[in-house]
């Protein structure tokens, strides 16, 4: 049921009429699988302490707790609340990891489903994309809102071009992980994401092809480029692939339509000034609270109402400190496979990736799968 919600993006969600604050349909249907997995599945509790990832993760969530608990002193408890509601949230969705891995670990589910799953929710995220973008491809009107006035850009039911973009690159590797060819799945997600505009997005997507392509031609079971004929013929036609794709890339990005407005230009520069005034405003709060930071998601109380901040590792340093963003890139570079997750890293440079929710939806959904860095008896194993 969660990723059925998940292609509805913006429109499950429910305002509590409290300062602004909202839940998502998302939000309640992984409280349920906590108590699934709370009330009738405690075995998976014994294993934590095996999972690297887990480890990892909580490591940063206990130090982002730590930050939110001595910024009270400054804050106060109200004002506070909600940056203790997102860090709730964030943890909340690491439950996806948890049911993951036990229903595929108890055979109540396969592999092969679950990726399924969460590539029929991308794909319906496209079609979604594509309905908005052909009868309201408008958006100028919702800056009355507090979104920004997209003109002629596919942005789906999320409003924002930028993280339909780095879901649909997404939704790419998740194609590229299939052995079964799916060449006309993957060139309808690669259209669908240039229509978005999102020059992040674009080369988030460049970083997956090549990391792609990195990865199986010289990491993943390497024994030489020319150690046998089937070496050689399997090694070939992934750079075949790799070439075709990236030419259906060049193809693509020339042939585009430049629709009229600042948004079709993929060479404008408004965007970029205002991502480095964007920058420039997290760097103040970083310098005034270096170490310990103004409190996880306190960021708006401390940048004179600036509510976001446009880079993730950046939003990190000022909000859990220095010692907030070592945590982070701990639990960050042990995400697996590497090659899917960098892509994900390249974008929270330009946008806030990696606490946008259905990104970390994504996220959790494979390293359900992939079990990386999962310990048993001393050992580590790293599923790629």
């Amino acid at each position: 049921m969660l990723f059925l919600f998940f292609p509805f993006g913006q429109l499950e969600k429910l305002p509590l009429g409290i300062g602004g604050v909202s839940i998502y349909l998302h939000d309640l249907v992984l409280i349920l699988l906590w108590v699934w997995l709370l009330v009738k599945k405690r075995s998976w509790l014994e294993d934590l302490k095996r999972s690297g990832i887990v480890n990892r993760f909580g490591i940063f969530a206990v130090v982002a707790f730590l930050s939110w608990l001595i910024a009270l002193l400054k804050w106060g408890f109200g004002p506070s609340l909600l940056g203790l509601a997102y860090l709730i949230r964030f943890v909340l969705l690491s439950g996806v990891y948890f049911v993951i891995w036990v229903l595929v670990d108890s055979g109540e589910a396969k592999a092969g489903q679950v990726n399924k799953l969460l590539r029929g929710s991308i794909f319906w995220t496209a079609i979604f994309g594509w309905i908005q973008y052909f009868f309201w491809s408008d958006l100028t009107h919702l800056k009355y809102l507090g979104w920004d006035d997209h003109y002629f850009r596919l942005t789906g039911t999320f409003l924002d071009p930028n993280f339909m973009g780095i879901i649909l690159v997404f939704g790419l590797g998740l194609e590229f992980l299939r052995k079964r060819p799916t060449f006309f799945k993957k060139l309808f997600l690669l259209i669908t994401l240039a229509f978005t505009y999102s020059r992040s997005s674009w080369l988030s997507w460049l970083v997956l092809l090549f990391g792609w392509a990195f990865y199986y031609l010289f990491v993943k079971n390497f024994k030489g480029l020319f150690s046998s004929f089937a070496n050689i013929f399997s090694k070939g036609l992934i750079a075949g692939k790799f070439a075709l794709w990236l030419m259906i890339s060049v193809i693509i990005f020339f042939v585009l339509p430049r629709p009229a407005g600042e948004g079709g230009n993929l060479m404008r520069t408004v965007s970029t000034y205002a991502r480095f005034e964007n920058w420039q405003q997290s760097w103040q709060v970083i310098r005034e609270n270096p170490l310990v930071g103004v409190g996880f998601n306190n960021y708006q109380l401390a940048s004179s109402g600036n509510n976001k901040a446009d880079n993730s590792f950046l939003l990190v340093w000022a909000t859990a400190g220095a010692i907030g963003l070592i945590a982070f890139l701990f639990w960050v570079v042990g995400l697996r496979p590497l090659w899917l997750i960098f892509p994900i890293i390249v974008h929270s440079f330009f946008n806030n990736s990696f606490f946008y929710p259905w990104v970390l939806l994504l996220v959790w959904a494979v390293q359900g799968l992939f079990k990386p860095y999962f310990i048993k008896e001393g050992s580590v194993n790293k599923n790629e």
